[in-house]
Order: structure tokens, then sequence, then C-alpha cells
């Protein structure tokens, strides 16, 4: 009997191939899960840093004009009484000749007003008008409390509303009752006291055109002082001595409000180029 032994080799034993692709996948599918999550990070961070910053900036921008006054956050529109004249007369909402009337002036507070509430601002109410003199020297009437290196000078304003702000002590307002050529006005109660004034006083200022006479009717007694009706210029609120150099001579300045039927007064008086007119 002969024996035979096949040539056959044996098939050898194959490495298992089956652990290697799941190992292969799962680190596809990690490496695009990171992918993703990084994706999603560096979007999340591009769309959230901007909104922080601006939110992290509206908030120091709110806490710094928290400590400015009330005058620097205080939309205003100033001009001389002779341009707002002119630009009534044209646009046809003036009267005829150089008085601005107190219909004319409520009508340009108002479109003013309305033109910056168009705006995408937070503005808020407390809308007046002032019309103002430059300071006058003080020819005759103040007290000598009034008086220090050189005689004292007087700035005339007019301001709608007034009465709101103003509480009276002594006195009225004139009501038409000042006399002719003179216009009526109210000072507080420092002024007063510096300048020696009551009702029935009377001050002479000078002015290019000559002497102009101021008629005290009222003393008054600020209402809601720290508002921009008062804060705005503070000389109407109380007298200030002023040094303009160490040098220069020292002198009192003060201010008086005109009464509220006073506007066409004080036009006529001080003349349009001696006035400004603002309205916040």
């Amino acid at each position: 009997m002969t024996l035979s032994t096949s040539n056959r080799a044996e098939p050898r034993p194959r490495a298992a191939q089956w652990p290697t692709l799941s190992r292969t996948v799962g680190t596809a599918f990690g490496s695009a899960l990171a992918l993703a999550l990084l994706t999603c990070g560096c979007v999340f961070a591009a769309l959230a840093g901007p909104a922080l910053s601006l939110h992290t900036r509206t908030q120091a921008l709110h806490q710094t004009l928290a400590g400015f006054p009330n005058t620097t956050k205080t939309v205003q529109a100033s001009s001389t009484l002779a341009q707002v004249a002119g630009a009534l007369q044209v646009s046809g909402n003036g009267q005829p000749g150089p008085v601005l009337s107190e219909s004319a002036l409520a009508q340009s507070t108002s479109d003013i007003a309305r033109g910056l509430a168009a705006l995408p601002l937070p503005l808020a109410g407390g809308n007046w008008a002032a019309l103002s003199t430059n300071p006058l020297r003080v020819m005759a009437g103040a007290a000598r409390s009034a008086y220090a290196q050189e005689p004292p000078q007087m700035e005339v304003v007019y301001r709608d509303p007034f009465t709101r702000y103003a509480q009276l002590v002594a006195g009225s307002y004139s009501s038409g009752q000042a006399p002719a050529g003179t216009v009526a006005v109210a000072a507080t109660v420092p002024t007063a006291a510096r300048f020696g004034l009551h009702p029935g006083s009377r001050l002479t200022l000078k002015t290019k055109s000559g002497p102009a006479t101021l008629f005290v009717t009222a003393i008054i007694r600020v209402r809601d002082g720290g508002s921009t009706f008062w804060q705005q210029d503070t000389t109407v609120l109380r007298p200030a001595l002023q040094q303009l150099t160490f040098t220069s001579p020292a002198y009192w300045i003060g201010g008086v409000i005109a009464d509220p039927d006073q506007l066409a007064a004080l036009q006529n008086v001080f003349g349009s180029t001696a006035t400004s007119a603002r309205a916040r």
C-alpha cells in the first residue's frame, strides 16, 4: 500500500479584519463629532462675542452718562433771534415784523421736538424754549452788595414754560401792568438778596441803543432746581462773582426772568440783535 501526501498547502489563519474596520470608523466618527463641536463653538463665540461686547459697552456708556449732569445729556438747538425770525418768515409761520410771537415760538419748539422724536434716540420729554440777552452792565438800581471792583452785570431771559418751575414768594406776574417801555421781570431769592430787589424795583441796563429799564414784579423760589431749566444757565438761578483773569477786576453777574407775557416787550426793548433763541 502506497501512502501519498497532498501537495496542497493548508490554508493559513487570516487575521480578523472587522475589528480594524470598526476602529477606523469609530475614529472617523469621533473626529467628525469633535470637528462639529468645534465649529459650533466657533460660531457661538462669533455670535455671542460681539453681542456681549456691545452689551458691555452699552452698560459702560449708561454708567458714564449717569455721572454727567442733566445739561450734558440734553439735546438743544440754538440760534440768534434774527435767524429764527427770518426762518419763520420764510416758512410762513412768523408774524409781520421782527417780533417773535408766543404762538410762533411754541410752534418752533413743537416742530423741533417732533423732529427729535423721529430719531432712534431715547429722548425724554420736558421741552422748553428760551430767549436771552447778552450780559449787560447795570447803570442804576442795584444795591451796594452787588458791586465789587466793577459795576455788576445782568442777563435777561424769557423761558417758556416758566411758572411751573417757580413759586411766588412776593409780588405777582405782571399781566400787562408793567410801566410802558419797561420789561417786567421776576428774580430768584438769591438774586433779589444780592441786588437788593423787591416788587416795584427798577434796574437800568446799558445797551448799544441806550438805557433799558427792568421793572421787578415778583420774587420767586425755584422749583425742580436740578432740572435743565435752571441748570443750563445758573446765572439766572443765583448770582456769581466773575473775574476773567487774575489781574482783571471782579464783578457780580446775575440774571432775571421776564414775566410770561413779556416776550414782545423783551424783543422791543433789547432788539433781535441782542438776544439769542434756544430750544430744548
